[in-house]
């Protein structure tokens, strides 16, 4: 997937980390994206759980003066919190 990365390192199941693009996309509603990042994230969250780690949460943090505020658009009940294992971060330095 595009900005939905398979993060099957995750116990060996099917989840989904959640690029910060797409969070991005829905915090700010951007006109040309909101749609589709919406519907994808949906989707996704229908079939499997979703993740966040620290990198992404720093990344979308960046539009948000308030942590309470971001906490708020990103819920832990709808996103888990996970660590970043090295190899993604590695692979998070490549285009794509």
């Amino acid at each position: 997937m595009h900005m939905l990365q398979k993060a099957e390192s995750l116990r060996g199941s099917d989840e989904f980390l959640i690029d910060s693009n797409v969070l991005v996309d829905i915090a700010m509603r951007d006109p040309k994206s909101y749609g589709w990042s919406a519907l994808v994230m949906a989707k996704a969250a229908r079939s499997s759980p979703l993740h966040l780690n620290p990198l992404i949460y720093a990344e979308v943090s960046v539009g948000f003066d308030d942590a309470d505020d971001l906490d708020a658009l990103l819920p832990a009940a709808l996103l888990k919190r996970s660590t970043l294992p090295y190899g993604a971060a590695f692979l998070a330095r490549k285009p794509s």
